[in-house]
């Protein structure tokens, strides 16, 4: 019930001890009290920097056990888009983290409907810090997020058969 007098709210989760993810929400595309969370996700995914993670948003004020899947940060609304600017998450990563990987390519990918694709928002750019070892991502919805040089592939189970006597 009270007007915020800050413009992003933020939160922090750190993956391992090197690296570090920290979330800036736009208060004021919030129309209702909000909630967010970040985690570790229960995924396995190869060829990523640390570990796949998530951002979960729960809206109102009585139904905070159930996330709201794909939460736009942005509200819909008859105003322009660009009113409303989108959430920003910062990675920061130590050096071992991205062993092997071309940190020039390093993408945060976000889990969709269709399979893992970049996490940006449309028309926004990456800013890619190298010498501070960070990486600054606008952010339109909230996910599953892993962070690579490369799409990741999803590990898919395999179940095989018991036999016994």
């Amino acid at each position: 019930g009270e007007a915020s007098d800050k413009i992003y709210d933020s939160i922090t989760y750190g993956l391992n001890p090197t690296m570090q993810v920290s979330l800036f929400v736009p208060v004021g595309n919030l129309a209702e009290n909000t909630r967010f969370d970040l985690q570790d996700a229960d995924l396995v995914v190869s060829g990523i920097a640390g570990k796949a993670f998530e951002l979960l948003a729960y809206r109102g004020e009585q139904d905070w056990d159930d996330p709201e899947q794909d939460y736009s940060f942005r509200p819909v609304t008859d105003q322009p888009v660009t009113d409303y600017p989108p959430a920003v998450m910062i990675l920061s990563y130590g050096s071992g983290d991205i062993a092997g990987m071309d940190e020039g390519n390093l993408t945060l990918y976000r889990l969709g409907n269709s399979g893992w694709e970049v996490a940006t928002c449309p028309n926004y750019d990456v800013q890619r810090f190298p010498d501070e070892n960070l990486l600054v991502v606008p952010l339109c919805k909230a996910s599953t997020f892993v962070l690579s040089d490369q799409q990741p592939e999803m590990q898919r189970e395999i179940f095989l058969p018991v036999v016994s006597r």
